[in-house]
């Protein structure tokens, strides 16, 4: 079911227009097929996939960040993640030293006991302004 899910509508143009001024990861905890056919059914493309079959540990884990950080020769604090778990995407992020948005469609209330992310976004149309303050 993952491996054919829908992407939101705006995520393609968003990730074209992204593409024009910055390198883009996924950085995933997916097994490396599943993510794969996910994104080729999308007709999605990065300059890395970072999965967590392949890099041998899971988000939160500074390490998956790290490996996609040296893998496109990004400084970890130059770096932004942008992801809908606070948990894993925002927590593990900010642990690793990148700066995070907190992707929330659903209008959830942060969870109480983490730090607050760097900038929070309704939907992935909102990113690239973002992106223009904290980069």
């Amino acid at each position: 079911m993952h491996a054919t899910a829908l992407v939101f509508p705006e995520v393609p143009d968003v990730l074209r227009a992204l593409a024009r001024h910055f390198p883009a990861a996924v950085v995933a905890n997916a097994d490396h097929d599943c993510l794969m056919r996910c994104l080729d059914h999308n007709g999605l493309g990065f300059d890395l996939v970072v999965d967590s079959e392949t890099a041998r540990c899971y988000k939160p884990d500074p390490r998956i960040f790290q490996w996609a950080c040296d893998a496109l020769s990004v400084p970890m604090s130059a770096a932004v993640m942008a992801g809908d778990t606070p948990e894993t995407d925002v927590q593990g992020a900010q642990r690793a030293g990148l700066r995070a948005v907190w992707l929330n469609r659903d209008h959830r209330q942060w969870p109480g006991n983490l730090a607050r992310p760097d900038a929070v976004i309704k939907d992935l149309g909102q990113l690239p302004g973002v992106l223009r303050q904290l980069v």
